[in-house]
């Protein structure tokens, strides 16, 4: 049977990743957009978002009806966008996983490639499969994430993760020993 580890990046601490973030103020309400494939369906949420939640579109890749278009976005600055952003819309699975780290109000989209298998586990595991947008419908019912609940379950994922990890070695240094 295998065992379930989370994502390296659950491993390193909130704070970690937090001091990685670039020193970026902005006094805007934004959304967040991180879309790879130009769908229509994430430009189309976004604007319900932004709209609901009265938020201005900042996108990292080109998005038609984004207030603001990111340029040169390498990975301290997709850190940093997601830190200060109000809430994140995306298709990837490392955008999701910063904005459970950093405690963030998002939703995901399916990709067209038949790569969501990660997204899917991730919002199951910590109880919130709605945050999977598949109609504009999706929208209208969500709640605040309820981050005590999530961050519970994630401490619980990174321990276990992290003693499945020691033991690993420990058992590889007791076989080498051995062969030795």
């Amino acid at each position: 049977n295998g065992i379930t580890v989370v994502d390296p990046v659950f491993l390193l601490d909130k704070k970690f990743w937090l001091d990685k973030c670039l020193d970026y103020k902005t006094n805007k309400r934004y959304l967040l957009v991180y879309d790879f494939e130009h769908n229509v369906f994430v430009e189309e949420t976004a604007r319900l978002i932004a709209k609901k939640y009265n938020l201005e579109i900042w996108s990292i890749f080109d998005m038609k009806s984004a207030d603001k278009k990111l340029k040169k976005v390498g990975p301290l600055e997709f850190l940093t966008y997601i830190k200060n952003a109000d809430f994140i819309l995306s298709n990837s699975f490392h955008a999701t996983a910063f904005s459970l780290i950093f405690n963030k109000e998002f939703c995901v989209i399916n990709r067209n490639e038949n790569i969501n298998t990660r997204m899917r586990d991730m919002l199951d595991t910590y109880s919130i499969p709605e945050r999977l947008i598949t109609s504009i419908n999706d929208i209208e019912n969500l709640k605040e994430l309820d981050y005590k609940n999530i961050n519970d379950i994630m401490s619980q994922n990174i321990e276990q993760s992290k003693q499945y990890i020691d033991d690993v070695i420990k058992y590889t240094k007791k076989r080498r020993e051995v062969i030795e």
